[in-house]
């Protein structure tokens, strides 16, 4: 498969020289502008595979280029993500279906790893062919608390075929999963606002949601008694799996499609 082309448009040379170094060490091609009127004339020319997009600039804003994109259809036909100053502006994205959204000074180790996220799940049939299950179920929830556990989990997801979902707290998974049911979920034992458990044990009491099948993981790390979350996991219905690498939840995903 031929490298990636991403296309980084964000006015600030410093950031642009930092984003281009580190894609390029991971074997991205990499183009820059500086402005949002640069950035629509290299889109159109070049079209790159993933457009990371600063959205205050003088001239033509990061918003007028997103607005640009859309046109017509309501969704880009290159995946965005947004790089700003305001952490406010990340609704106003989520509505505008960005693909990917990260607030300045950022991360990056986090950058990186939201890109490698995003190109993946965007051009995941190439990524996927080989490793595929032939049934596994297409729409995946994750349920993680720890940003950079659910981007290991959510890219081993994607890579063996996944339509992955993610969610950060229980609060986030109810939301999600009423308004739009998943296939299957994967859910952290020991989220911090309502623990997996409980919320597994909720799910099968709604008839909506009794069917899906869910797992329930904890880390071998972590310091929950793996006895007494085993018999916590029981009493609620559902799996318990530990794990030390992702690919092991993958296995235990495709064992409970069964």
């Amino acid at each position: 498969m031929d490298k990636r082309t991403i296309l980084v448009i964000d006015d600030a040379i410093d950031v642009r020289k930092l984003l281009r170094l580190h894609l390029e060490i991971k074997k991205y091609n990499v183009l820059e502008a500086a402005d949002g009127a640069e950035g629509l004339k290299l889109i159109r020319e070049k079209r790159p595979d993933l457009i990371i997009l600063d959205i205050n600039m003088p001239k033509v804003s990061g918003l007028d280029v997103y607005r640009d994109l859309i046109a017509g259809t309501g969704r880009s036909l290159f995946p965005v993500l947004v790089l700003t100053t305001r952490e406010e502006m990340g609704s106003l994205f989520r509505d505008l279906n960005v693909d990917g959204f990260i607030t300045k000074p950022f991360d990056i180790k986090k950058a990186l790893s939201e890109v490698d996220i995003i190109i993946a799940k965007r051009y995941r049939t190439e990524w996927a062919k080989e490793s595929k299950p032939k049934e596994s179920p297409k729409k995946l929830l994750v349920v993680e608390d720890d940003q950079d556990d659910l981007n290991r989990i959510v890219m081993s997801f994607i890579n063996a075929g996944y339509n992955v979902t993610a969610a950060r707290s229980g609060m986030e998974a109810v939301d999600k999963i009423m308004a739009d049911l998943p296939e299957m979920i994967l859910m952290k034992l020991g989220l911090p606002d309502l623990s997996g458990d409980l919320l597994a044990a909720k799910l099968k009491q709604i008839p909506r949601t009794a069917d899906i099948p869910v797992v329930l993981y904890t880390p071998y790390k972590s310091t929950i008694d793996q006895t007494v979350a085993e018999k916590i996991c029981e009493k609620a219905g559902v799996k318990l799996v530990g794990y030390d690498d992702p690919a092991e939840l993958v296995k235990a995903m495709r064992a409970a499609a069964f």
